[in-house]
């Protein structure tokens, strides 16, 4: 069986696209530890 390059690529994709989903609805990482939000960034941290 010969899988084409363009499907493994379409499929990685839509797995990308997917997990990103995933995560922006379970609001998953968008919090540090002991606050509410994630510190300012300054370009340091």
């Amino acid at each position: 069986m010969i899988i084409q390059k363009d499907h493994i690529s379409l499929m990685t994709d839509i797995r990308v696209i997917w997990l990103t989903i995933q995560k922006v609805l379970q609001r998953d990482g968008i919090s540090q530890e002991g606050n509410a939000t994630m510190e300012m960034f300054d370009g340091t941290n």
